[in-house]
């Protein structure tokens, strides 16, 4: 049976998803990345700088310099989940939404084996969601939305 999506329920979806993310921008849900990098990140004396100076950016509210850190931080060699969900989030804020797809789709795949037990991990199906209904991939968005 082909069910079609409800209008309705997908919007509602939408906006609650928009409130989660604003949230995740705003509170302290990124504070303790710095933390957790340390602990399981991808860890390397070539990019361990840009990646501290990009979280901080990122926590500071200055996305655009963050995304300018963490972009340094993968061309010299890092592979972490926590910098590509910060550069998919930057991305979406710019709607940008294919670069930022892009990015939460790498995040998907590292995030939960470097950081199972993370906030940012259990969100981030709901992030990379949301992202899909607003280019109007519903039948992609729904897997991950349900999840």
């Amino acid at each position: 049976m082909n069910k079609k999506p409800n209008i309705f329920a997908w919007l509602s979806l939408i906006v609650l998803q928009l409130i989660t993310c604003n949230l995740l921008l705003t509170t302290a849900v990124f504070a303790s990345d710095w933390d957790d990098y340390q602990k399981s990140g991808h860890k390397n004396s070539k990019w361990d700088s840009y990646v501290e100076a990009g979280f901080s950016s990122f926590e500071n509210g200055n996305m655009g310099t963050a995304e300018m850190f963490l972009q340094r931080a993968v061309a010299r060699g890092c592979n972490d989940g926590l910098v590509y969900i910060k550069i998919g989030f930057y991305y979406e804020a710019q709607k940008n939404y294919k670069k930022a797809i892009n990015y939460l789709k790498k995040a998907y795949q590292k995030l939960p084996a470097q950081y199972p037990n993370a906030e940012t991990t259990k969100l981030m199906a709901e992030s990379l969601g949301r992202i899909l209904v607003l280019t109007g991939d519903l039948n992609a968005s729904e897997s991950y939305l349900q999840k």
